[in-house]
């Protein structure tokens, strides 16, 4: 039989690569009812997941890891992290975009931005005003598409720049929350 680890010494393990281990908690907005299992976060891929995720299963010669999505509360104590279920990939920007809500968009093309720009001149009342707000925040949205990288996407809010994030990304920050794939580590006793 192979020499099997217990869930203290996977803890002791998780720790000792520099990931976080928090606690697991029951209900969805925070409250300190918490189970046995563990979660471990702090991965800053998805490939890097994915391989620790095999060396606890290898480790404890059993699948007692798997990896999910979690969130926290942020503001207190921040050690409490409930899980949104299994995880297949890490977070993208849609993700991130969806719990932005409906006045949150990513940056239009050029050709949307001349189409758009039709509908503000077609509301002319006389006022350049309009027109010439909205070409200014055009003028800074695109400039920001230009100067995102690849891997990056640019967000507005109502037609104002918001920010750039990754398309891909294994974290992110939104309201009160923090959202995080990592590995959910299940209790089990020690085995003799």
């Amino acid at each position: 039989m192979t020499n099997v680890l217990t869930f203290n010494e996977l803890i002791s393990l998780a720790e000792s690569r520099g990931y976080t281990i928090g606690e697991n908690c029951l209900e969805r907005g925070g409250y300190p009812r918490l189970s046995l299992d563990r979660p471990i976060i702090g991965f800053d891929d998805w490939e890097e997941l994915e391989l620790f995720c095999d060396t606890l299963n290898e480790a404890a010669g059993a699948d007692v890891a798997t990896i999910v999505y979690f969130h926290r509360r942020n503001g207190w104590y921040n050690t409490f992290w409930y899980s949104d279920g299994r995880a297949f990939t890490p977070y993208t920007a849609d993700d991130y975009l969806k719990t932005l809500g409906d006045d949150y968009s990513y940056a239009d093309l050029p050709h949307m931005v001349f189409t758009r720009l039709l509908d503000v001149a077609h509301n002319f009342d006389g006022d350049f005003t309009p027109i010439k707000q909205y070409i200014e925040s055009q003028e800074e949205i695109q400039a920001e598409v230009k100067i995102a990288r690849d891997d990056e996407t640019v967000i507005t809010f109502l037609d104002e720049y918001y920010k750039t994030v990754p398309k891909v990304m294994m974290r992110y920050l939104h309201d009160t929350y923090t959202y995080e794939v990592g590995i959910l580590l299940e209790y089990f006793e020690t085995r003799d």
